[in-house]
């Protein structure tokens, strides 16, 4: 899992967190306050928004692995402080929905290729 703060300076918890995050979101009063669904064609991903007002860090966005992706495209946690939130929530929507349409597509492509040589 990758834990990237909207600042991009490390985190002095990313190792407790990568553990479990959901566990320590919990531990440190965070609660999910919205999923969003990003779609295309077969594949569905949810985006996971968490929020704990007394942090100043105050919002935790969740993107899971997208399905149909070979290599390092793993699960990325972003924690996120209240002035960056509108702003950040809006991208991470946008590029996971461009990021699940270019895996499905490349997932096709591969099959196709694999198809042809058989």
């Amino acid at each position: 899992m990758l834990i990237e703060r909207y600042d991009k300076r490390p985190d002095p918890r990313t190792e407790e967190i990568e553990k479990d995050w959901r566990a320590w979101a919990a531990r440190n009063q965070y609660t999910c306050i919205d999923s969003e669904a990003v779609e295309y064609e077969d594949v569905r991903i949810f985006l996971e928004i968490w929020e704990n007002p007394a942090q100043a860090d105050r919002y935790l966005m969740y993107l899971p692995r997208i399905p149909h992706t070979i290599g390092d495209a793993g699960e990325k946690l972003l924690i996120i402080d209240q002035d960056h939130f509108d702003f950040m929530r809006d991208s991470l929507i946008k590029m996971a929905t461009v990021a699940v349409m270019l895996a499905k597509e490349k997932w096709k492509a591969r099959q196709d290729q694999k198809s042809m040589l058989n």
